[in-house]
């Protein structure tokens, strides 16, 4: 059986191509060489209305992580500015507010009043990490998970999305579920991914929500797998 990996723009110009021509998961999957279910997955998350387009299923995913890592610069009571914002968060940064150093290294993520840089937020995410504050410690382990702006290394992003999640961050939860399902950073293990699948979809994630239901899914191989001390839902 293949191993999961995230899916890349790349793949996902494959995937639209190939289903064009009519091709099955399967057929799919073997030409990616990843699992039916990482192909199942991304085409039941990204599909629009007029079908599976890679272009608005690559925006979908861009959409949701820049949700997961927007800053609070709303707007609110002033014209929306992020270079204003930008230059407020950086005053408080350097003061070592830890909420401030991670509302900076979101602009530098997303590239919003200053150039995109990566290895900018990352910077400023690990100094509110190093403070403890689990946002910055899981946006810290998603740039290590994709390499951006540190080389990519799984290790450290489950060490990252540990602590995190440790501290009850939903997403980090999910991403340490994720990291286990794959066996990226640790032995691969359904039993704990589904426990931090599940911790976080009872906060109400969508994502671990339908997650936690592709482990119970026949039509899955994991389902396959004994999943010790995990009842059924």
């Amino acid at each position: 059986m293949s191993r999961y990996r995230r899916v890349t723009y790349e793949d996902r110009c494959q995937i639209y191509a190939l289903s064009q021509d009519g091709a099955c998961q399967e057929a799919i999957a073997k030409v990616l060489g990843v699992s039916q279910s990482t192909v199942s997955r991304e085409l039941r998350r990204n599909r629009g209305q007029r079908g599976y387009r890679f272009k608005q299923a690559e925006a979908k995913v861009q959409a949701r992580q820049a949700i997961r890592r927007k800053p609070h610069n709303n707007g609110q009571g002033v014209p929306q500015d992020y270079a204003e914002a930008a230059r407020w968060y950086r005053k408080a940064a350097d003061q070592g507010e830890a909420s401030a150093q991670h509302n900076l290294g979101v602009m530098y993520d997303n590239g919003q009043g200053v150039p995109q840089d990566y290895a900018e937020a990352v910077r400023w995410y690990r100094k509110a990490a190093d403070q403890g504050l689990a946002i910055a410690q899981s946006n810290l382990g998603v740039m290590y998970d994709n390499g951006r702006g540190v080389p990519q290394d799984y290790a450290e992003a489950v060490r990252w999305f540990r602590k995190a999640a440790d501290q009850g961050d939903a997403e980090a939860q999910f991403n340490l579920g994720n990291m286990y399902d794959n066996g990226q950073g640790v032995p691969q293990d359904y039993a704990e991914a589904v426990r931090w699948y599940r911790k976080a979809a009872d906060q109400g994630l969508a994502i671990a929500q339908s997650n936690l239901g592709d482990m119970y899914n026949p039509a899955f191989p994991r389902w396959t797998i004994e999943l010790d001390g995990v009842e059924s839902i």
